[in-house]
């Protein structure tokens, strides 16, 4: 049984709020004579989820499928936490990004 995760998902660029500009647009400007094209997108996306198990059937049903008992869900919970931020870690650490 799966359960939907509930997305948050944020989106932010770098601005010049004194400008009201984005900084690529000056960096376009000013080099348009040397460009071929643009792409454009965002620069960033925050996904956070959340399981609902804010209430006791989400609770249970989320133990029922995964076998777990209620004294076994702390580690669990930390298990797959270290999963995914590892998960998620190898892919940026290969393409030789920063991680803040």
């Amino acid at each position: 049984m799966a359960f939907p995760l509930m997305w948050d998902v944020r989106f932010s660029s770098e601005t010049n709020p004194a400008k009201g500009r984005n900084a690529m647009n000056g960096f376009i400007a000013r080099y348009q004579d040397q460009l071929n094209g643009v792409l454009s997108g965002f620069d960033r996306l925050v996904f956070r989820g959340t399981l609902p198990l804010n209430h006791e059937a989400g609770m249970k049903g989320y133990l029922w499928a995964h076998d777990l008992r209620l004294k076994d869900f702390g580690e669990h919970a930390e298990q797959i936490s270290r999963r995914v931020k590892e998960a998620s870690l190898a892919s940026i650490t290969a393409a030789g990004r920063p991680v803040q």
